[in-house]
């Protein structure tokens, strides 16, 4: 099932929910599955139904629900703006809108008080980015999971040195579950802004979480009322 999750910016995200037949007739806990940089919701389903998160968790008596971040292949639609249009990608991974609203969507549907938030990745960091710009917003969140958490990229080294010494084993085929790679190469990537890109980017020099910086003094004191 799945459900179109409006924001104050105008765009829609789409949300996808999954429950067990076994436990229908109760009220189920909430679990919220938020995917990493480019994904989608669909990492958490790709694997056979006994290692997909998604099913795991619906099996186990969850109410599971999914989010896609703004600009993937799910969560594409804004009220006015279109994918050709330069406005429509002008967003990194920090927000103020779009995690509150999908978890919002979440417990008004469900009409529960709280979600079981367990994330990978760039789903780590908007939420807490999230509790750091509203700390207020942790009465909504009963567990936070962090799978591979990151805040900072300062400690991150070339590229080059290890593809050349491990670029033999990667390529081998035995190196992957082949049955699958099919399905991982149809869902991702996801998607994202090339400004997201910079932002991660940005994580190698400034060595903490922080905003997006846009290049200049007088363009971050617009934006955010301070310089940096």
């Amino acid at each position: 099932m799945k459900y179109l999750c409006p924001c104050e910016n105008h765009f829609r995200m789409m949300l996808f929910f999954a429950a067990s037949n076994a436990t229908k007739n109760r009220k189920r806990p909430v679990v919220f599955l938020q995917h990493g940089f480019i994904g989608s919701s669909a990492v958490w389903l790709m694997n056979p139904p006994s290692q997909s998160a998604g099913f795991v968790f619906a099996d186990a008596g969850f109410d599971v629900w999914m989010g896609n971040t703004r600009g993937n292949t799910y969560s594409h639609k804004h009220n006015s703006l279109t994918r050709n249009d330069w406005a429509y990608w002008n967003f990194t991974y920090v927000s103020y809108y779009d995690l509150e609203a999908m978890i919002d969507k979440v417990l008004n549907v469900t009409r529960q008080t709280h979600v079981h938030y367990v994330a990978h990745s760039e789903g780590c960091i908007l939420m807490l980015a999230k509790l750091s710009i509203d700390p207020t917003f942790s009465s909504k969140v009963r567990k936070f999971f962090a799978l591979g958490p990151m805040t900072s990229m300062e400690h991150v080294r070339g590229i080059v040195p290890f593809f050349a010494n491990n670029f033999g084993q990667l390529i081998k085929v035995r190196s992957y579950v082949t049955t699958r790679m099919p399905v991982y190469l149809t869902h991702l990537p996801g998607g994202t802004s090339t400004a997201n890109l910079v932002h991660w980017a940005q994580l190698t020099t400034t060595g903490r979480l922080r905003m997006y910086d846009f290049g200049s003094e007088h363009a971050n004191m617009q934006r955010y009322g301070t310089v940096s």
